[in-house]
């Protein structure tokens, strides 16, 4: 995956984030600044709100049929958890 694509797919405004290639078929993506977690701070829901920025990410993924394995999986935002925000993607070829 290029990483352009994955700037489009992100919002290049939005986030501030780091892409590394950990393997071929594998990458993590570390959010530094997110536009998400400081607006649900912001507006104090932060405990409810459930990651939509890699939700919408994957939700692309499979719409294009791109089989992936994410880690962790999607849940709470881990900044409002206090934790750092990265998740690692292995991509599968088609057809496997």
């Amino acid at each position: 995956m290029r990483q352009e694509l994955l700037i489009g797919l992100l919002g290049p405004d939005l986030l501030d984030y780091g892409v590394v290639r950990t393997e071929d078929d594998a990458f993590q993506i570390h959010v530094r600044r997110c536009f998400a977690y400081e607006n649900v701070i912001r507006a104090g829901v932060g405990d409810a709100y459930s990651c939509g920025i890699f939700a919408r990410v994957t939700g692309w993924l499979e719409a294009l049929d791109v089989h992936y394995e994410m880690t962790p999986a999607l849940g709470a935002c881990m900044k409002v958890q206090g934790r750092a925000c990265v998740y690692k993607f292995r991509v599968q070829a088609r057809g496997v």
